[in-house]
């Protein structure tokens, strides 16, 4: 039997106030399960570190649901913590901090890894040489909406893809690094309210190190929530161009009130590409088309609206908009 180096599974709760509850206790008793599974193969038990707002959920009730969901059969140390006042990426920075395993593997509280996830994760880990090793995520397309999204959003459709290939980026809900590496490298103070993963994998390519996804590792990831989080997200996604656009624009072309627009037209195409290209196995007919197409439309006008908004008042969306 293999053996691991300790791990602590990192989880957010700020995922799971957006998210159906069903989908958390879910990612539980998917996580717990292998983790039973797996007994005997770590050096220690593994530690879970579940990081929460105490203002939005108490911390008695969370300890409740979360007992409620969890596999008895896994032994972990089971650790929930506050994070009074912190978002998502700031509650990820806090439990590499608080976690005592050498290994951290971050898990969203919204996604629902597929049977194999974590021993294909922890083995890629193990024989990689890669800074950050990640995992696959996607919109499982269970309804016609899941399906549109599961075609034209950031996360790429489903891949039966089993090879491991080097990446410029990866998903912040599904991956594992080094504790001691993250700590001296964790996710950046930012304006980027959901980006921020992506200029940490840029800053460890600058540094030479590589960054490797492991497709076989898969989790699957809801779409927005009801009308309140689609407006909310796309506007934020706005918002996150608007920031990146100030980051890496050249000398040479200094025309931001064109951004969102150039933004908007390649957006809004690649998603058409895209749906036109896997309707057929998303089994979208003519009408799933054009509602896929018009959701996608109205997605990428609210962001290119967002990203006109930002720099009127900045402070304003990520407060309004924050998700």
């Amino acid at each position: 039997m293999k053996t691991y180096p300790g791990v602590t599974f990192i989880m957010e709760w700020e995922n799971a106030k957006l998210s159906e509850a069903d989908r958390a206790e879910a990612m539980l008793r998917c996580v717990s399960g292998q983790i039973a599974d797996l007994d005997g193969s770590f050096d220690g038990r593994p530690e879970i570190l579940i990081l929460h707002d105490p203002e939005a959920i108490a911390t008695d009730t969370l300890r409740q649901f979360v007992t409620s969901g969890w596999n008895a059969d896994a032994e972990v140390d089971l650790r929930i913590e506050a994070a009074r006042g912190l978002e998502y990426y700031e509650q990820k920075n806090l439990g590499a901090t608080l976690a005592t395993r050498p290994w951290l593997c971050f898990i969203d509280s919204d996604v629902i890894p597929e049977d194999g996830w974590l021993e294909t994760l922890l083995e890629a880990r193990r024989t990689s040489n890669a800074v950050i090793v990640g995992g696959q995520t996607y919109v499982e397309p269970l309804t016609l909406t899941d399906r549109a999204f599961a075609l034209f959003w950031f996360f790429p459709p489903r891949s039966s893809a089993t090879e491991p290939y080097e990446s410029d980026r990866f998903f912040a809900n599904n991956f594992m690094i080094e504790r001691e590496t993250f700590l001296r490298s964790p996710f950046p103070d930012s304006e980027l309210v959901r980006g921020r993963c992506y200029v940490l994998a840029d800053q460890y390519r600058r540094a030479g190190e590589r960054i490797e996804i492991c497709p076989a590792a898969r989790v699957s990831h809801p779409p927005p929530n009801g009308i309140s989080h689609f407006l909310k997200r796309a506007v934020i996604d706005g918002h996150d161009s608007w920031v990146m656009d100030r980051t890496l624009m050249t000398d040479r072309d200094k025309r931001p009130s064109l951004f969102p627009l150039r933004a908007a037209k390649w957006n809004v195409s690649n998603a058409f590409a895209s749906i036109n290209e896997g309707a057929e196995h998303m089994e979208l007919g003519f009408a799933g088309r054009l509602f896929a197409k018009a959701l996608a439309t109205v997605y990428y006008g609210l962001a290119m609206l967002g990203q006109i908004m930002s720099p009127l008042a900045p402070s304003f969306v990520r407060r309004a908009f924050n998700v």
